[in-house]
């Protein structure tokens, strides 16, 4: 927060980027930085990126970030001229206002922003809702095209919904889509798993139902006519975490023999060949936007052919995983988890709970290693997570046949 004499506030983003020499602060950079120095969000600064060296820190105040040079364009004053681009029945209409608010963002990998835009033709003064991702590589390009072949699809389904493509800027690497609200999902399970209160008008009961027609979305685009042309195999994602144990061994020397043990428990299962359908391929509640019987699906930049089990079990272990680390609260997960697997093995009656439980076993393995490798945690706290999540896979790998319910 900024203020200046007389009252007025300004609000910004500051990315910071520690230790660094004076030559991050380069050529490049520094075109990027006066470029955007008249951009209407950097009020009231001129200098947008600034090097502090006895603390060897570059400072950037956003729109500068050098890996999302498009963040500038897109939020800058030709911002109407790009959107209405990307808007059918809207290329000749005069943009009267186009306000937005950023939604996500991860400092040189990328930023989803909110849009309304107000524009003015032959039919009157029209408002529409926007989102656009801005991508640090080309990888927007694989979420539209993915997009734009689950569209052609979803017409039909009831509980399947994804945002509408509206185009992708290869210039500027831009992916734009309708909006169909915040993220809301992961939002409420944060909540739940920390035990503080839903908002206003959201219950517990409210969150089943969103979790209970997530997993009907999933088992309507399993069986959605769709050809991806990515494989995702039980043996395939397993590979990676074999290459992980140094990691472990650098990050949580302690819990790398648990962890290596729990790989030849998940190496040693008797999942054969598998028979692949689409899938989202990293699925869990902060993909899910909108309300319970609105509820749309995001992120669309790993869609593959997979076991059907392996969306569910990622949902899951997602789900979960910050309740396993923090076992003393929200409990309330536990009654989630059940009551979305119970409506996922209903509707793929192909799927046995012993390979869901394999499957779910190798997703908490994968969050144990994102849990080992986060920075800014205590050696100890994060050991114990660690432990908590490998506790947890073992027990999937122990579960009787019977366990879960099946149809």
């Amino acid at each position: 927060m900024v203020e200046a004499p007389g009252g007025t506030r300004w609000e910004h983003t500051v990315v910071v980027t520690a230790p660094v020499s004076p030559d991050f602060l380069g050529p490049e950079l520094l075109h990027l930085s006066r470029t955007a120095a008249g951009h209407p969000a950097a009020r009231p600064f001129t200098r947008l990126a600034v090097y502090v060296e006895d603390l060897e820190m570059v400072l950037l105040i956003l729109p500068v970030d050098p890996a999302l040079p498009g963040l500038a364009q897109i939020t800058g004053r030709d911002r109407g001229r790009l959107l209405i681009r990307h808007i059918k029945n809207c290329h000749d209409a005069i943009v009267r206002r186009a306000d937005w608010a950023i939604r996500r963002y991860i400092p040189a990998r990328r930023c989803e922003l909110a849009f309304t835009i107000a524009t003015e033709g032959s039919g009157g003064l029209t408002e529409r809702d926007v989102r656009v991702h801005v991508f640090a590589d080309d990888r927007g390009r694989i979420h539209h095209e993915n997009m734009e072949a689950i569209w052609s699809v979803v017409q039909d389904l009831e509980h399947l919904q994804i945002p509408q493509p509206l185009g992708y800027d290869p210039d500027h690497r831009l992916l734009f889509s309708a909006s169909v609200g915040d993220r809301v999902l992961g939002r409420w399970v944060r909540r739940i798993e920390s035990d503080r209160p839903l908002p206003a008008g959201v219950d517990l009961g409210h969150v089943r139902r969103c979790i209970a027609n997530a997993a009907r979305a999933i088992g309507e685009l399993q069986r959605a006519d769709l050809s991806p042309t990515l494989d995702c195999t039980y043996r395939g994602e397993l590979a990676p975490l074999h290459r992980s144990v140094r990691l472990m061994r650098s990050a949580q020397a302690v819990a790398a023999p648990e962890f290596q043990r729990l790989l030849e428990r998940l190496g040693s299962q008797p999942i054969g060949e598998e028979t692949l359908v689409p899938a989202h391929g990293r699925l869990g509640p902060d993909q899910f936007a909108g309300d319970a019987d609105n509820l749309a699906i995001l992120d669309w930049g790993r869609m593959c052919l997979a076991s059907p089990a392996l969306d569910a079990a990622s949902f899951l272990a997602r789900l979960r995983c910050g309740h396993l680390c923090r076992p003393t609260r929200g409990r309330a997960i536990e009654e989630l988890a059940d009551l979305f697997r119970s409506e996922f093995l209903a509707g793929d009656p192909d799927v046995t709970s012993d390979t869901l439980a394999a499957y779910e076993a190798l997703m908490l393995a994968r969050q144990a290693i994102r849990v080992a490798r986060r920075r800014g945690q205590q050696r100890g706290t994060a050991t114990r997570r660690v432990h908590r999540l490998l506790d947890a896979a073992f027990q999937h790998l122990e579960v009787s046949p019977t366990r879960y319910h099946e149809g």
